[in-house]
């Protein structure tokens, strides 16, 4: 298990100082309900430990390379905090140091122009009121346009509102899009709650809320049901 747990810290860790140099990372253990107290403990002090060495070797491969250290900054000297995912033990002090965490960057609190806060605000009442899920990268930049939002600043509101958590795209905005363009990169998701639902639904170990779904799209149609049969026997989903 310790090894196993040293290749996923190592590889999470390349991943995320190649695709976001100088981001901050805060560690937690999932499921410390399956382990028990102790052992969620000694799992804890092993990644803490792990997550250092790594950024240690990191550190030595830039400063060998000769370029400046852009690499991640682990919270709380790389601290592992622990949760269960079933009774949800843990959370409230996870959040605790997420909000302590937050409060000591230095952009906290930082002023916004007001052009950006009203695009905010409009795609919240989307989502809310409207009942809007996803708009398109075209819809996203005609928004930006409604609110005094300049040509030059729409991809920079766009990735602003994506790092704040308001909205999350999974490809760059790009105004004229190129073609071909699969529909998950021509998607803006404005409703994150809805598409953190349909995330765990995914991933949960509870299937049970699966098949009370397919049981819901079976009851509307044939068509619906044959697809949740061959969904059920091709993908196990």
């Amino acid at each position: 298990i310790k090894s196993q747990i040293r290749d996923n810290i190592e590889y999470w860790m390349d991943y995320i100082h190649v695709k976001v140099p100088g981001a901050f990372v805060l560690l937690v253990g999932t499921h410390k309900d399956t382990v028990g107290l102790v052992e969620a403990a000694r799992q804890c002090s092993w990644v803490r430990q792990m997550a250092n060495e790594k950024l240690d070797k990191l550190f030595a491969l830039q400063e060998e390379a000769g370029v400046p250290f852009t690499g991640l900054m682990l919270i709380n000297g790389g601290s592992c905090s622990s949760v269960s995912s079933t009774d949800g033990d843990g959370i409230k002090a996870f959040r605790q140091t997420l909000l302590r965490t937050a409060k000591s960057l230095p952009w906290f609190e930082e002023a916004l122009p007001g052009s950006f806060v009203k695009l905010k605000s409009k795609l919240a009442h989307m989502a809310l009121m409207e009942g809007r899920k996803i708009v398109t990268v075209e819809e996203m930049f005609d928004l930006a346009d409604d609110c005094g939002i300049i040509f030059e600043n729409h991809e920079v509101v766009i990735s602003l509102l994506h790092d704040l958590g308001v909205i999350k795209h999974f490809s760059p905005p790009v105004r004229h899009i190129p073609k071909p363009w699969t529909h998950l990169q021509d998607t803006i998701y404005i409703n994150v709650p809805w598409l953190i639902d349909a995330i765990k639904g995914i991933v949960r170990h509870d299937r049970n809320s699966m098949f009370r779904y397919f049981n819901q799209v079976a009851e509307k149609s044939l068509k619906g049901r044959l697809r949740c049969a061959q969904r059920l026997a091709i993908f196990g989903l």
